[in-house]
């Protein structure tokens, strides 16, 4: 019974694997490249051949048994042929991949150096390496979106071996001479006629005492008093010269790519009205303000973007808001981008200010005269002029080790009285012996 039941399974088993064969012989996958064709040869005559996304693969029928299908665009269809009860000859999965073999030999051709691994996926293809520089990578990504044309998005997953930190140090010098002269006669005179006073005054500086002295801009003064006449004068002279200098040296790191800021100086508070008759107060900066860009083109390349900024409060131009005064800014700002060297420096200079003032008083009528009209005349000229120069100088970084840093509490320990002791016999030196000189690294770190 059992040998029966054993003779009877096996042709259950060979009628379920020549199923298997017919069903995989239907139903295969085609792999195609965009613009590859193949012939495809069908079993018995076809008469129905469709095929799901014309846009992925087309067809054209050859003969009663033979189809061909070529590949428009990377993506995934269905290819049937049916027979005249409708049945299925074969039933075939067509996928459509990006050409990469030739672009892999046109960018070993190019790049030599950079190793690039290249996938495709339905709409897409991603790149993978590691490039010397951000230049390459670049030119790689442009390569393949080049050759890929439109209708595929590029992944660019490339990595860049080269160093991407940049160190700026920017050099900020600001210098202002300040010229002012005076130099006139200023009078006060009182004349007292019975009840009648009558009076005479110019210029400032006035009510100085009637003996000669030396005042904050007077260098002779002198008067007259009587019963009738209090008449004072006073030499208004003054030449003075003033130098002024503003220096700043910040030292920034940041990635390549990304913005790092500085700022010395302050913040002043500005009112700001807000709803329900409230006022806040917000604080702006002054100073000297730097921001810089810098984005690493290779490993002795850098294109930078610099900002700095040069700022100071003054009272010209001062507002008064709401019983608040607020101060006026004077504002040097630079903006640019340049493509340097590592260590190459760049000075932004030219930014000069000058401002001059000639203010002439006098009395009118007396200070017409020909010759006595200069006592009655005061003059003043006032001169400013500011000059600021930035200088900056860029350059490509890499981390280092704690230990190759050293600091300045890294030099010489103090030593105890027996060893003070002890190092001076070995010297030969008596109890005043000085200590000898110290050898080594040791002393400041500049």
């Amino acid at each position: 019974m059992k040998l029966v039941m054993a003779a009877a399974a096996v042709p259950a088993v060979a009628l379920a694997l020549v199923a298997t064969q017919a069903a995989a012989q239907v139903r295969g996958a085609l792999t195609l490249t965009v613009g590859e064709a193949e012939l495809v040869s069908l079993a018995a005559p076809a008469a129905t051949v469709f095929i799901a996304h014309p846009d992925v693969a087309d067809i054209q029928i050859a003969g009663p048994q033979s189809v061909f299908v070529f590949g428009q665009r990377p993506g995934r269809t269905t290819l049937f042929a049916l027979d005249e009860a409708g049945a299925p000859i074969a039933v075939r999965d067509v996928r459509v991949e990006v050409e990469l073999t030739q672009l892999r030999a046109l960018l070993a051709a190019r790049f030599p150096r950079t190793p690039v691994r290249l996938s495709s996926a339905p709409g897409s293809v991603m790149i993978e390496g590691d490039a010397a520089d951000p230049l390459e990578a670049e030119a790689v990504a442009a390569t393949v979106a080049g050759a890929l044309g439109e209708g595929l998005s590029v992944i660019n997953r490339m990595t860049v071996s080269a160093p991407t930190q940049v160190n700026l140090r920017v050099r900020v010098a600001e210098v202002t001479r300040d010229l002012d002269r005076r130099l006139g006669i200023n009078w006060q005179g009182v004349l007292n006629v019975g009840a009648v006073t009558f009076g005479i005054a110019t210029g400032t500086g006035l009510a100085v005492p009637l003996t000669a002295t030396a005042g904050a801009y007077g260098l002779i003064s002198g008067g007259v008093s009587t019963d009738y006449l209090d008449l004072n004068a006073l030499l208004d002279a003054l030449d003075r010269e003033g130098l002024a200098r503003t220096l700043a040296e910040p030292n920034l790191t940041a990635l390549s790519g990304e913005t790092a800021s500085f700022t010395a100086g302050g913040e002043f508070p500005i009112p700001v009205a807000q709803d329900g008759n409230r006022t806040t107060i917000e604080f702006k900066p002054f100073g000297v303000i730097l921001d810089f860009t810098p984005t690493v083109l290779s490993p002795d390349r850098i294109s930078l973007r610099v900002r700095p900024e040069v700022s100071d409060i003054t009272s010209n131009g001062a507002i008064e808001a709401e019983g608040f005064e607020i101060p006026a800014l004077i504002v040097r700002r630079v903006d640019t981008t340049v493509e340097l060297a590592s260590g190459q420096s760049l000075v932004i200079g030219g930014l000069l200010q000058q401002n001059t003032r000639d203010v002439v008083e006098k009395l009118p009528g007396l200070g017409d005269l020909p010759v006595l009209g200069a006592l009655f005349t005061s003059t003043r000229y006032q001169k400013a002029e500011t000059e600021l120069i930035v200088t900056v100088t860029p350059y490509v970084v890499r981390p280092t080790r704690p230990d190759a840093l050293p600091t300045p509490v890294g030099g010489p320990a103090a030593g105890q009285s027996l060893e003070a002791l002890l190092a001076r016999r070995a010297r030969g030196g008596g109890a005043g012996a000085t200590a000898g000189r110290l050898h080594g690294q040791v002393g400041f770190v500049f």
